[in-house]
């Protein structure tokens, strides 16, 4: 099913409208190398001088990924397929409200637990570089920024057009 125009947030609001399984794969595959617990709820929740995390990014599978020294940190996965997480539907008012709320969880997280979380992981079946540049803050301020797509899992390789005999400004612009 597509999405309209700027209106992830609004399908994130009703049950199977966005795909879950390439997220779900994503998860999975990361599960097997370290521990994915839930962010607690009170986490999320306001208190001690502190805003409640925005229903827009708590609304998103979160996890807190534990293990290997320097690999543990915040998970946040994007569910969707290629088709719905596009430019138009990741609109750039939806992710200018996601993305302080993300750098707040993230400290967040890092006060819940005692051992250093210094990565962010974004998990998606893909991320246009539209959506990616949105997020450059977050690069500069969280150490580790760790962008995860199915394709890792399933590699799909572009079909390359086939090398001509004379190299020339047409082909190379292909």
């Amino acid at each position: 099913m597509t999405v309209g125009r700027g209106k992830c947030f609004s399908a994130l609001s009703r049950d199977g409208i966005l795909e879950e399984r390439y997220v779900d794969e994503l998860f999975e595959r990361m599960g097997s190398k370290l521990t994915l617990d839930l962010v607690p709820q009170h986490v999320l929740q306001s208190g001690h001088g502190r805003a409640k995390i925005t229903e827009q990014l708590s609304r998103l599978p979160l996890r807190v990924a534990r293990g290997a020294r320097g690999w543990s940190g915040l998970v946040i996965g994007f569910p969707g397929s290629g088709e719905q997480l596009t430019t138009e539907t990741l609109s750039t008012p939806y992710l200018r409200v996601l993305l302080y709320p993300m750098l707040d969880l993230h400290r967040r997280v890092n006060e819940q637990y005692d051992e250093e979380l210094p990565c962010l992981y974004l998990l998606g079946v893909r991320f246009p570089d539209v959506v990616l540049r949105k997020f450059r803050l977050l690069d500069d301020v969280i150490r580790h920024m760790i962008v995860l797509t199915t394709s890792l899992i399933r590699p799909e390789t572009p079909p390359w057009p086939p090398y001509p005999a004379k190299v020339d400004e047409q082909w190379v612009q292909v």
